[in-house]
């Protein structure tokens, strides 16, 4: 549209999303807002609210890169093959940052 070529090369990301956690139920039936977007640029995350529980993203460096050739007809809803040591520096500093985080149940997506 511009003029420009820019190379995109989409990566696995991988996500931490928890189950519903008594405070985050709580704040709702209190009738309190959401909770807004909790960026770490040192941890390199974010977290967020998700159904009552919490999501957590890291900014990956060197995330594996899929796609090469472009995605596939069925790949709309694929997930990949969860990788858990790739993410526990992310998840250990959340942890730190926000104790409910690890109070939590949760299990990973991609």
């Amino acid at each position: 549209m511009v003029g420009l070529n820019i190379p995109v090369i989409p990566v696995e990301h991988q996500y931490i999303v928890t189950e519903a956690h008594p405070d985050i139920q709580a704040r709702h039936r209190d009738g309190k807002p959401e909770m807004g977007v909790l960026r770490d640029s040192e941890g390199q995350w974010y977290m967020r609210e998700e159904a009552g529980g919490l999501i957590l993203g890291p900014y990956e460096k060197g995330a594996p890169v899929c796609y090469l050739d472009g995605p596939g007809d069925d790949s709309e809803y694929e997930l990949f093959q969860e990788d858990l040591e790739r993410l526990e520096p992310h998840i250990e500093s959340a942890m730190n940052r926000v104790p409910a985080f690890g109070e939590s149940r949760g299990k990973a997506c991609l």
